[in-house]
């Protein structure tokens, strides 16, 4: 009997894994693109040498980057396919997956920089440009801290300043926190 029940459950899981292999495999837009975004990236999006990334990290607070670039990814491709709300977390969960073991940091936050878009602007320099009229390397804590808000969802926060204000006063304290934190255990 006990056999039978082993047999069950390792026949459940390979049919689970097979499932999610099909959705990755068929459902999830194309990927292959990605590289060259990361190639042809403006020098100001990628961000391993701007000290944006802390920022960003706050601000999604326990949402990985990478699950932000899927999702991204896939509403973008949206428009040509129904999806349930099932599959497209099942897609997001599987893409994510993809992005973390393809890129490395640097080149997820670059990929999270170059694809960021709020109406006609594409990339986060460009909105950094048009909302503080300095690319990103020139911003001050409090403007990082705000464009970090604004990535979360812009037109929410462009029409609700209070509340933008409010998250970016919260990721302020946070970023100071640690970095007091990162001087303490260096002494």
């Amino acid at each position: 009997m006990k056999r039978y029940i082993k047999i069950s459950i390792l026949l459940l899981f390979t049919l689970i894994l097979f499932s999610l292999i099909y959705i990755a495999s068929v459902c999830l837009p194309n990927v292959s693109g990605l590289d060259q975004v990361i190639q042809h990236a403006e020098p100001e999006n990628r961000l391993d040498s701007v000290g944006v990334r802390d920022f960003i990290e706050l601000a999604n607070e326990g949402s990985s980057t990478e699950g932000q670039i899927a999702r991204w990814l896939l509403l973008k491709s949206m428009f040509d396919r129904k999806y349930s709300n099932f599959s497209f977390q099942v897609q997001t969960l599987v893409l994510s997956w993809y992005l973390k073991i393809q890129y490395s940091e640097a080149e997820v936050f670059t990929l999270y920089a170059s694809l960021f878009s709020h109406n006609d602007i594409v990339g986060l320099n460009n909105f950094s440009l048009s909302q503080f009229k300095k690319p990103v390397s020139q911003l001050s804590d409090v403007e990082t801290a705000e464009l970090a808000v604004y990535l979360k969802s812009p037109n929410y926060f462009i029409k609700h300043s209070k509340r933008m204000v409010n998250l970016r006063d919260h990721i302020l304290d946070q970023y100071n926190k640690n970095k007091l934190q990162d001087t303490q255990q260096k002494l």
